[in-house]
Formats: structure tokens, C-alpha cells, sequence
């Protein structure tokens, strides 16, 4: 995942590797020096599997306010305490794409995902007990189709949207205003110009004190006699109410469901791009402007619409003949580069102490505008150079200084939010208006070195690793006990023992901890060791959901490859099982076999032997050495 800013808004930043065993958080703070950042704190998720989200923090829970929910889309959910710098396991819903969100009385945590076997989407909320622990209070089911019946906002008829409008998995999720949920929806249907842009308003609840207040209890306390009180009160007697408000339709492009968009829960407000293309209003010059509408999310509909940044045909690219020329609806050309004429804004965001956006573009250019739309601060373009369309798309991290794309860090010098031009009591700058800037560039793996420089202790051993421990790695006979229970554990379920979604096993003491190949290599001198490694091995075989797991994913290691290795160096009466391990594994993306040599080791020590020509006719057609007329 790309780098992400601390939700308590205290500067920190936090990254979060999915590509090493179970994904791992490392949270940096600016250095005392003024420059870079240094590594504070580090910790795993090892229920969790791949790209991780952060909520934001329950500023309405005393000693809590530092405190968020960091979650996988497979529906796993921790509670990170980035004060305490503690983190703990909280649920593993089964929810598929999950959604989560803290709601804005900053105590309240809903959670939504899909469930599969009931065919519908599980709204649960989550409240803090007199224990101080966060627990599911409640939960509903919305239906795949959310019929637009009796809108707050708008009537049926009024919203030139179908009569029902199916939730997606992309569809994504904000805390609104007074305790709502805001979904922003994009459908569209591929090969036809129709398409709809739609926002969905949830209300759950109204939160007064402690308790949720109402006429309609839900039924038998399900965590405990602390939350008897839980009631609801809504308009109609349903415990949730949905609500669906237009927004102007875009062109049919199935990329523009992530358009950029932000919400601020107190100004109870939304902004994002205005879909509808306009020229700019001077007869000697051919360009778009692009525009950003305000939406009113209390009310329900537009308070604003304003122009942040005008496209000349240079900079329009090969898209500028079509964008410019009549609009042509019907045409699917004409549809895509519309699409991609407002996927040019990547990211929007709020300015916690004025009433201001920053914007980010393509290519890391920034801008700072008023609210309003009435000022603007000049545009921040890296080196100058405003022909960024084809460029790639950057987020923000905070306001304009930091940018951030997958696992790179850009920092851009000078600072904009400390240049004279983006304070908002100067006169606002032209809109063509730019100034020079430079980015520069930090892939994560640096980032982290450097940060880590002199600073101990902040990386626990064998993070991300599923970790063993053993009495005394220095013994023999420690490590005889240890893999004899690693083998017991593995016989009664295997799939325990992942980190993540790879099984990646560490092995560690009071002093000391070794990875696979020290340890598998260590065991492998005694005979006992090695019959341990083979019932090991036979089990990994037999267990297909395991056969496409990595040890070390960054360099293609499969799963239990030392112990493989380390048989077959022990003896040719293990080739056969070793051949069996690699026909099972995933051969076509491994590299440890066969790019790093280790099999060539093999089939070395073994070369003009019937053991090693036996071993050579078992290997998978990829990693056999014979000729393919000879290939059985």
C-alpha cells in the first residue's frame, strides 16, 4: 500500500507492508533535525492478509482519541492505539470488502461488507462498553438492490435514477454528517453511454450522551447488560434508513468510480469533480476548464460549483481534438477520454483551519482554492512543466508537501503550504498562474532505512513471520522439541501457522532468531531432524490450499523451500518426496529453484546417478533437464 497520514493529524506518518508475510505497520515522525523522518513504532497483523485500510481516530472516547481501526478487505479488524502504540486483534467479520468508518460523533465504528452466502450487505455498529472495549453493539442487512422508495433528499421521480440501485464493492464509504454514512456510487454499463453517479445516505441512529435513544429496542442484549439501553429512532420504524441523491451523470468510463473525491463530516459536506464539461469563457483561447462541485450533504444538493484549473489544447494531449469538438455521447471514444480528462485531479483535500482545498494532479502538480471557488493560489507544477496529463496520478498527504503513490514518497521543495502565494490573505492568482517546484522521490525500502538510522529497537524480530518459539536455538535438542510441534501443529491445522496469506516461519529464543534456512539447515544434520522435515514436507503436499504460499514473497521463495532444499542435500533417499514438492508448488513464478540456483545444486550433486536421473524424469516439464523428446 502506498504511505498514508496518522489520523490524529499529528504530521506521523504510517505505512503498511502487505508484501512480506502478514502485513506489518511502521509509523515514522519528522526527525528532530528537520529533515526525514524517523521510525517510532513498529507491529504485525497476523490474521490480517493484504492491503490494509486506517479509519479515523474516536476523538469522542476519553483516552481513546489516538485510537483507530486498521482493517483488510477480507473482513479482519484491528484496534490501533497509536498513542499507547498497541494494537489488538478485534473481529474477523467473513464480510468480503469491507468498509469501515468512524462515525462523527467519534465513538460510534460501522462496518459494512458483503455477504456472500446470504446475498446481502451487513451494516454492523460497534460501541465502546463500560470496560472500555469497543464491541459489535448491533448489526442490519441492506439488499443488493436498495430500492429508492420515500428519499429524504429526493423523491423516486426526481432522481432520473432507477427505481433500485445495487450496492457495489467499489462503492465507497464516509462518515457523514449526524451520525450518517455516506456511500458514493458510480454505475455505468459497458458499451452503452449510460451511466449514473449517485450518493446513498445511511442513518442508522441518533447518538445523544452515551446511549442511542429511540422507540424501537433490537432485541436480547447480544455483548452485554451495558448496552440495554440500545434503542433507535428514525423516521420510519425500519432500524435504517437509505436515502439516494443524484449527482450530475458521467460519461460511461468504469475508471471514474474512484474519481477523487472528500467529505468533511462537520462542515457536512462533499466535493468533487462536476462531470460536465465546459469551455473556458475567452474566444482567443481553446481550453476546458475543470470544475468542482460543493454538495450539501445535510440538505442534499449542490452549494457550489467553481472552476479550479483550465486544460489548453497542448496540454489536453491526443485527447484534445475529441474533448474540444461537440460532445458526442453516444460515441464510446468519446466517453473514455472524458473519463480520463477528469481522472486528472487525484485528490482533494480539506484544510482543517480555513476554508480551503488542496488539490493534487497528475504528475504531483498541487493547488490550493478557496471554498468559495473566489481565490486560488498559483499551481505547483514539479519542474515547471505543465504537459503532466499522461503523467501518473499521486495522493495527497495532509496539504500539498508530501505526495505519495503506491510505495513511493515524494517530497516537494520548496514547501507550498509555506509559500507567501498559497496564504489565503494574499490575492488570489490567475488562473493560468504557476510556480516551479521540485519533487523528490524516496522509494519505501529507503525511507525506512534511512529512518531506522540511529534508532533501536523499534522493529521486533520476525515481524510479518509466523513465529515459533524454541527453548534454546543453540540446542540440538531444543530444536528436535520445537519442530516436533511445529509438525503436531501443522497436523492439526496447517493453515494456522500463515502470516498473511503466505507461511513464512521464524524461529526465536530469549536471545537470539533464525529464519527458515538457518534453522532447517541446523536440523538437518541429525537424523531425527530430517524424519521430522519429511512428515513436514508430506503434509505441506498434502494440503493443496497451501501449494501457492511463499516464504520470502519479495524474492519468490515458496513455502517450506529450505526444508526441501536442505532433504535433498541430506540424502538421495528424499529426491522422490523433494520431486513431489516442486510438482506441486507454483513453478512458474518461483525463483528460488531455479533462478537462484538452488536446483542446479541438486541435480549437481546428484549428476550421473539412477537416484539423480530418477529425480531429473520426476521434475515438473518447466525445471527438467532433459531433452523434450525425452520429457515422460
Amino acid at each position: 500500500m502506498s504511505f498514508t497520514s496518522s489520523p490524529v493529524g499529528d504530521g506521523k506518518l504510517i505505512y503498511i507492508d502487505a508484501d512480506n508475510g502478514c502485513p506489518c505497520l511502521y509509523l515514522y515522525e519528522a526527525a528532530d533535525t528537520g529533515s526525514g523522518y524517523r521510525l517510532i513504532w513498529s507491529t504485525d497483523f497476523p490474521m490480517a492478509e493484504g492491503t490494509m485500510q486506517v479509519s479515523g481516530c474516536f476523538h469522542g472516547v476519553p483516552g481513546r482519541e489516538q485510537s483507530c481501526v486498521i482493517w483488510d478487505q477480507q473482513g479482519c479488524i484491528y484496534l490501533v492505539d497509536l498513542a499507547r502504540r498497541q494494537q489488538e486483534f478485534l473481529a474477523h467479520t467473513g464480510m468480503e470488502y469491507l468498509k469501515v468508518a468512524v462515525l462523527s460523533d467519534g465513538r460510534t465504528l460501522a462496518s459494512l461488507g458483503e455477504h456472500d452466502r446470504r446475498c446481502c450487505y451487513d451494516l454492523t455498529l460497534w460501541h465502546w462498553l463500560e470496560d472500555r472495549d469497543l464491541s459489535p453493539s448491533a448489526a442490519m442487512q441492506l439488499n443488493d438492490e436498495v430500492n429508492n422508495q420515500g428519499s429524504p433528499w429526493a423523491e423516486v421521480d426526481e432522481t432520473g435514477l432507477p427505481d433500485s440501485m445495487g450496492l457495489s464493492f467499489t462503492d465507497r464509504l464516509y462518515a457523514g454528517p449526524d451520525n450518517s454514512l455516506i456511500l458514493h456510487c458510480h454505475r455505468s454499463r459497458r458499451r452503452r453511454s449510460q451511466a449514473w453517479q449517485f450518493l446513498l445516505r445511511l442513518d442508522p441512529m441518533v447518538v445523544v450522551g452515551n446511549d442511542l435513544v429511540g422507540s424501537n429496542p433490537v432485541g436480547s442484549d447480544p455483548v452485554g447488560s451495558s448496552i440495554n439501553q440500545v434503542q433507535w429512532q428514525g423516521r420510519y420504524s425500519e432500524l435504517l434508513q437509505v436515502a439516494a441523491m443524484p449527482l450530475p451523470n458521467p460519461p460511461g468510463n468504469e475508471a471514474l468510480w474512484e474519481c477523487a473525491l472528500a467529505l468533511d463530516s462537520e462542515r457536512g459536506e462533499l466535493t468533487l469533480p462536476a462531470m460536465t464539461l465546459s469551455r473556458v469563457a475567452d474566444a482567443e483561447t481553446e481550453a476546458l476548464a475543470y470544475q468542482l462541485q460543493r454538495i450539501d450533504l445535510r440538505l442534499g444538493r449542490e452549494i457550489g460549483r467553481f472552476c479550479v484549473r483550465q486544460y489548453t489544447r497542448e496540454q489536453l494531449a491526443d485527447d484534445a481534438d475529441m474533448l474540444l469538438a461537440p460532445a458526442d455521447v453516444d460515441n464510446l471514444d468519446w466517453q473514455e477520454a472524458q473519463g480520463r480528462f477528469w481522472l486528472q485531479l487525484d485528490d482533494i483535500a480539506y484544510c482543517d483551519d480555513e476554508a480551503a482545498l488542496w488539490l493534487g494532479w497528475h504528475g504531483g502538480a498541487t493547488r490550493k482554492v478557496s471554498l468559495d471557488g473566489l481565490w486560488r493560489s498559483p499551481l505547483y507544477l514539479p519542474d515547471g512543466e505543465d504537459d503532466l496529463y499522461d503523467e501518473e496520478g499521486m495522493k495527497l498527504l495532509g496539504k500539498g508537501a508530501l505526495l505519495t503513490d503506491w510505495h513511493y514518497l515524494w517530497r516537494v521543495n520548496p514547501n507550498p503550504t509555506l509559500d507567501l502565494a498559497s496564504q489565503m490573505n494574499q490575492a488570489p492568482a490567475a488562473m493560468e498562474a504557476s510556480f516551479a517546484v521540485q519533487l523528490q522521490q524516496t522509494e519505501w525500502s529507503s525511507f525506512h532505512a534511512q529512518a531506522q538510522v540511529q534508532v533501536q529497537d523499534t522493529v521486533p524480530p520476525l515481524l510479518g513471520f509466523s513465529r515459533i518459539e524454541v527453548r534454546d536455538l543453540q540446542s540440538a535438542s531444543a530444536r528436535l522439541e520445537a519442530l516436533d510441534k511445529l509438525v503436531l501443529r501443522a497436523l492439526t491445522d496447517f493453515e494456522s501457522l500463515k502470516s498473511g496469506k503466505d507461511l513464512r516461519l521464524g524461529f526465536y529464543d530469549a536471545d537470539e532468531s533464525w529464519d527458515e534456512a538457518r534453522f532447517f539447515e541446523a536440523v538437518a544434520l541429525q537424523l531425527e531432524g530430517r524424519n521430522y522435515m519429511a512428515r513436514l514436507l508430506g503434509l505441506f503436499i498434502a494440503n493443496e490450499r497451501l501449494h501457492y504460499c511463499y516464504s520470502e514473497p519479495h524474492i519468490s521463495k515458496p513455502a517450506l523451500a529450505d526444508c526441501a532444499l536442505q532433504l535433498g542435500l541430506a540424502g538421495s533417499q528424499y529426491l522422490p518426496l523433494v520431486a513431489q514438492y516442486l510438482n506441486c508448488i507454483d513453478v512458474d513464478h518461483e525463483l528460488f529453484f531455479q533462478q537462484d540456483g538452488n536446483l542446479d545444486t541438486l541435480l549437481g550433486k546428484y549428476a550421473d546417478t539412477p537416484d539423480g536421473e530418477a529425480f531429473n524424469r520426476r521434475l515438473p516439464y518447466e525445471m527438467s533437464r532433459q531433452d523434450e523428446d525425452d520429457y515422460q
